[in-house]
């Protein structure tokens, strides 16, 4: 069930599954033009153990209306002002894809003992790739969008044979035009152009975790998902719970 709240002037969209408790909640990040659909596989693996928070970005609730201009600085505030009405405490952050930038910096904000550990799913962890960079600036073009952001959802495709995954990517991107998919990559672009990589994001945290044992300690659940990636029959890209969700409650008891 999804429930609204009006934060900083905008009506959002967000769940709120399970019973607040003494272990951490956790808290998920939706990519740009994904929904809290995406979660769906990973939720009944969860919601019996830990109280699940996952907030719709502006423009990307039911109402798929046009909204004022904005990035991942609102997205921060949006967020940060939901975690506040809802009374979250301590939480683990899970993102998936881009929705990573947002989750780094609410965690950097509210500092490490209240966010523990912070998961990245399917996320390009190196410095952008020039031909990724170019997808991004195609679809910030009036003229390229549609077919550099088919190519873009092609080459997701072909990087799993998890029939749910690709279900759900494509039922969850519905309701955007150009402006949405534009900004997304805007925002995209624009973060790897800033910090280098989301491990340069990382290290640029302050407080103990930019020593290399602390990192390291931090990014364990990371880690797994990702040696796990590696192992994966089908060569995915995407190390994350809609392919095999059972392994993240795993993860997230050692937290």
């Amino acid at each position: 069930m999804l429930y609204t709240k009006t934060i900083n002037g905008q009506q959002l969209s967000f769940i709120d599954y399970g019973i607040p408790s003494e272990r951490p909640a956790i808290v998920v990040f939706s990519g740009w033009c994904q929904d809290h659909r995406g979660w769906e596989e990973l939720l009944p693996y969860l919601i019996y153990e830990y109280r699940v928070v996952c907030l719709n970005w502006r423009g990307h609730g039911p109402n798929r209306d046009r909204v004022e201009d904005f990035g991942v600085e609102e997205q921060v505030k949006d967020y940060l002002a939901l975690l506040e009405e809802l009374e979250v405490g301590k939480f683990v952050a899970i993102s998936h894809s881009h929705g990573g930038w947002a989750a780094m910096q609410v965690a950097q904000t509210l500092g490490k003992e209240r966010v523990p550990a912070v998961l990245l799913l399917d996320l390009i962890m190196t410095e952008a790739p020039p031909e990724f960079v170019d997808t991004l600036k195609a679809i910030q073009n009036k003229e390229t969008w549609r077919a550099a952001l088919f190519g873009l959802i092609a080459a997701w495709e072909a990087n799993t044979s998890n029939h749910k995954w690709r279900e759900s990517r494509i039922k969850n991107a519905g309701g955007h035009g150009f402006d949405m998919w534009a900004r997304g990559c805007r925002e995209v672009e624009r973060a790897y152009a800033t910090w280098g990589s989301p491990m340069k994001r990382m290290e640029a945290m302050p407080g103990p975790s930019t020593s290399s044992t602390s990192t390291l300690n931090n990014l364990v659940m990371w880690n797994y998902m990702n040696n796990f990636r590696e192992s994966m029959p089908n060569g995915s890209r995407l190390s994350n719970s809609v392919e095999k969700p059972i392994f993240l409650p795993l993860n997230c008891r050692n937290q």
